[in-house]
């Protein structure tokens, strides 16, 4: 039985890998979704960690708000989630305070204009040291549990 979970871990670990990663930013393509059904995954996933999502900044309506006239955004729609573990944030800033720019974590979620495709990113905190370390990994739990919660309401 755990060979079968480690495969399965792995399987899933693969089937939801960045779809592209420019240095620290990991995006994330959420198949057969739309986005009102990502965003209630995004949330339920966050709180399935027992964390509060902080703030959602609608990023698309500030693009949208401060742009030149008649530029268009390049969303449909655009989302950054904040939140942060109270636990994670001691260890990190414990480690080192400057790491205390590592919280609130956020995730981005957005819809290209004239796409129907939904996708997830988020600035990976590193490997550096185990706070940063469990951090990418809380990351990596949300942004697959999103993903599977997505595609389940589609």
């Amino acid at each position: 039985m755990p060979r079968f979970f480690a495969f399965f871990i792995s399987l899933c670990l693969l089937l939801n890998a960045p779809v592209s990663a420019m240095d620290d930013v990991l995006a994330f393509q959420v198949p057969g979704s739309h986005y009102s059904a990502t965003r209630e995954a995004l949330i339920e996933a966050i709180e399935a960690e027992g964390l509060v999502v902080g703030a959602i900044m609608p990023f698309n309506d500030m693009l949208m708000r401060t742009g030149e006239k008649g530029v268009a955004t390049p969303f449909g729609e655009a989302e950054i989630f904040q939140f942060c573990s109270s636990g994670l944030a001691w260890q990190l800033v414990l480690e080192a305070a400057e790491q205390l720019a590592i919280c609130p974590m956020s995730i981005a979620i957005y819809a290209r204009s004239g796409s129907t495709g939904v996708s997830l990113s988020y600035r990976s905190p590193g490997e550096a040291t185990l706070g940063r370390r469990k951090a990418a990994e809380l990351l990596r739990r949300i942004t697959t549990r999103t993903i599977e919660l997505a595609r389940l309401r589609w």
